[in-house]
């Protein structure tokens, strides 16, 4: 896999992940999930009667994680899914989630799409649903590693890809301009060692658990 997988959201999310004895039958979304470096990890610790729903704006994304032995031999249901979270939302989503998780996506997501994307989001969740995020905060190291800015927190990577920095403030008038309880919103702060050089990379996070009402 391109990206390592993501082992500590099973800590992170811990309390409102489906891996619990009361969360029999309950329904799963990953919008982004790429190759499958987030939801793999989980699988082992999800209720067996879960049923995940992966989505992707590329196919080439869904083909490659059809192909890891984790999806093949897995025994619970998984579904991947052609989706841009940015487009207009499948009938297969609506109200159709308990929980769903969003990780380093919609960062990639130009501003202006932000609201169309978290309406989207919102409405994927049955009431009382749980959206979990995590991805790029403000001030985090790769921030002022880019030579292209747009905007305050909107930048251009090398790949010609965007990426853009959340910070608490935007975030919370967003998130409840569209509905959401905000249960959970956080910076997350890492602090990663490189054993070889001896560099310390700070890394900052925005960690949220937000609910439907």
């Amino acid at each position: 896999l391109f990206y390592k997988p993501r082992r500590y959201l099973i800590k992170e999310f811990y309390n409102f992940l489906p891996i619990h004895a009361n969360n029999e039958n309950m329904t799963f979304i990953e919008i982004g999930c790429g190759y499958g470096c987030s939801i793999f990890p989980l699988l082992s610790y999800f209720n067996k009667s879960c049923k995940i729903i992966a989505c992707d704006y590329s196919k080439n994304a869904l083909d490659i994680l059809k192909m890891n032995d984790i999806y093949i031999n897995s025994k619970l249901d998984i579904i991947p899914l052609l989706w841009d979270v940015t487009a207009e939302i499948s009938d297969v989503l609506v109200c159709k989630c308990d929980v769903l998780l969003s990780v380093f996506v919609l960062s990639s997501i130009h501003p202006n799409l932000h609201q169309k994307s978290f309406y989207n989001i919102y409405n994927c969740l049955k009431p009382g649903g749980l959206f979990l995020f995590r991805d790029y905060a403000v001030y985090d190291m790769t921030m002022f590693r880019h030579k292209i800015r747009y905007d305050k927190a909107l930048f251009r990577r090398d790949d010609g890809t965007l990426v853009y920095y959340f910070d608490k403030e935007s975030f919370i008038s967003l998130v409840t301009l569209i509905g959401f309880q905000i249960i959970e919103l956080d910076y997350a702060t890492v602090i990663n060692r490189n054993r070889n050089n001896k560099k310390v990379m700070n890394r900052i996070f925005l960690h949220a658990v937000l609910k439907k009402n």
